[in-house]
């Protein structure tokens, strides 16, 4: 069987993988999207704030939002207060935000590249080598592809960094266990969020009559570990999540489940015939809403980066990972230092951190 030949190979189909594909198949490359396929019933990070709306429009995916997702007209937050503190998004030059239906929009994202010209392989990568400026693609199935460039769009999989014994800093141990309702009334669009003794507890309605319950905590805690055995007895604990879980109407016991939250960046995001973008390259704090969206920025300047096709755009891709990334911990520290009600609780020392880049072990 004759090997196809693209001048791009993505390995990751999920929202940073899907946008930089299309971005590239639509200035004329010859591009292959991999996506290994895992069916999966709800994924989470599934709220954009107003501030990725600019960038929705910019990219060409604000049509993709007009079906199956919902307005958020705003926050309440109980961290560093006793009380809930409302943002109303009315106020924002940029509107409101959105809660995803996540799995519909990564679908939908995926269809926009394929018919873009992308060619999409549902398949896994099993392995990885490079023979002068050509990379040799091994797949699942005993097929391959070969491509000029690779980028790894595979988030937490690190599919192709892995392969390059490319470290990783990791900061925490953040996880969230997660529930899902299904509720007969979605009285409030607007997101919670509050504080506890040993982590932080996040509420959202959802898209299909959902509501999205995470807590967050270090997963070496022991309050993270009684919440996932008894996840509805802690909730019960809380002030304003519990109560809004109530007035939803949820009907029965949620789906739990465990997603990893921990913040990190790759020792090296690009390098010849190669680059990393989204998770693979920088994971954040959800507490910062700033996963998502800058996925899309970081599609957009490595798309820039490959298309121009030099060494120094390359060094400028990575430099703004590096700028984005610094900028990232200097915000978070500021907003965990405002919760100032358990300074001697383990969970609230280890988030007063420097805002200074870590070097990987």
């Amino acid at each position: 069987m004759t090997e196809p030949m693209f001048q791009v190979a993505v390995i990751g189909g999920g929202p940073a993988g899907a946008v930089a594909a299309r971005l590239l198949a639509t200035a004329g490359m010859q591009v292959a999207l991999i996506e290994r396929g895992r069916k999966r019933s709800f994924k989470a990070g599934e709220t954009l704030p107003p501030v990725a709306n600019p960038v929705l429009r910019r990219l060409g995916l604000w049509s993709l939002l007009t079906e199956g997702h919902m307005r958020c007209p705003g926050n309440r937050s109980a961290f560093g207060s006793e009380a809930l503190v409302d943002l109303d998004f009315i106020r924002s030059a940029n509107g409101a935000g959105w809660h995803l239906d996540r799995i519909k929009f990564e679908t939908a994202l995926q269809k926009q590249a394929i018919e873009s010209g992308v060619n999409f392989h549902r398949n896994a990568l099993v392995g990885l080598k490079r023979e002068g400026t050509v990379w040799d693609i091994p797949l699942a199935d005993g097929s391959h592809l070969t491509a000029n460039f690779v980028i790894d769009a595979s988030g937490g999989a690190r599919a192709v960094l892995r392969r390059l014994n490319v470290a990783e800093a990791r900061y925490d141990q953040l996880a969230a266990c997660v529930g899902i309702y299904q509720c007969d009334v979605q009285q409030d669009h607007r997101t919670i969020v509050e504080a506890t003794q040993d982590g932080w507890w996040y509420s959202a309605g959802l898209p299909k009559g959902q509501r999205a319950v995470m807590y967050f905590s270090d997963t070496d805690l022991e309050s993270y570990g009684q919440v996932r055995k008894s996840f509805d007895v802690e909730l019960s604990k809380t002030r304003f999540v519990c109560r809004e879980v109530q007035r939803s109407n949820a009907l029965g016991a949620p789906d739990i489940f465990v997603e990893p939250a921990y913040s990190a960046h790759a020792a090296q995001v690009a390098g010849p015939g190669w680059l990393a973008l989204g998770d693979a390259a920088m994971r954040f704090d959800p507490l910062s809403s700033q996963g998502l969206w800058t996925s899309f920025l970081g599609a957009e300047k490595a798309v820039s980066a490959i298309l121009d096709g030099s060494e120094s755009t390359l060094r400028g891709y990575a430099g703004w990972c590096t700028e984005t990334f610094r900028s990232y911990l200097s915000e978070r520290s500021k907003y965990y230092e405002m919760e100032l009600r358990w300074p001697h609780l383990e969970f609230w020392q280890r988030r007063r951190l420097t805002s200074q880049l870590r070097r990987p072990a």
